[in-house]
């Protein structure tokens, strides 16, 4: 085991936002595992249970420091999480999309950090990003309909930017965490310690710049 340098206070976790991110995924409790064949249920089912058993409560005391070590920057994690292999989906355009399954630990991490700072990230992306508001997205659609229905001489614009995840610099990304959410920043050098290949049928590409999609 190996640590990143320290960067800033790292997150810990507590008993309740274990809880809260397993309900948080309970709907996709039998979605797709990652290389490894871990699936995300194995985390679920034993923090969910209306009367836990004593292995469930056991399993929940020890899955808790093993998370906190990940978020602290600790490298615990298998070959198949710090390593991993991203599938390059042809989009209509022929363009490409890289992907990646993720580990459950990746997912589950993912849910207790919206579990710690939902409504912090909310309050930062509040105006320009709905995906994070209940029913965000949703409410944005019926709002312009709405508007449509009385102001038919008006029209949106709507951009994409191309590629946007992949060409993200991760340097400033790390600079943005270190200023906004210092509690990230260990858990994001873990991440990406080590190299991503992007695999598009025989040829295989290192992913040194990006965020991963999936």
């Amino acid at each position: 085991m190996s640590s990143v340098a320290p960067t800033a206070s790292p997150t810990v976790f507590t008993e309740t936002d274990l809880k809260e991110a397993a309900m948080n995924m309970y709907r996709n409790k039998y979605s797709a595992p990652g290389p490894s064949g871990l699936p995300i249920w194995a985390f679920i089912f034993p923090l969910t249970q209306f009367n836990p058993s004593e292995s469930d409560v056991e399993f929940g005391q020890l899955l808790l420091p093993y998370l906190n070590d990940l978020a602290s920057g600790k490298r615990w994690f298998s070959v198949h999480t710090r390593q991993g292999t991203l599938i390059a989906l042809q989009k209509p355009d022929n363009s490409l999309r890289p992907i990646v399954i993720p580990e459950a630990e990746q997912r589950f991490m993912g849910q207790l950090f919206l579990a710690k700072f939902g409504n912090s990230f909310r309050s930062y992306f509040e105006g320009s990003q709905f995906s994070l508001t209940r029913s965000g997205t949703g409410s944005v659609a019926h709002y312009v309909n709405s508007y449509f229905e009385k102001h038919s001489d008006s029209f949106v614009l709507q951009l994409d930017f191309a590629n946007a995840f992949n060409e993200l610099s991760r340097a400033r990304l790390r600079e943005v965490l270190l200023s906004r959410f210092p509690g990230l920043a260990a858990y994001f050098d873990l991440l990406h310690q080590d190299t991503y290949h992007v695999q598009f049928d025989s040829t295989s590409i290192a992913c040194n710049e990006g965020v991963l999609q999936g």
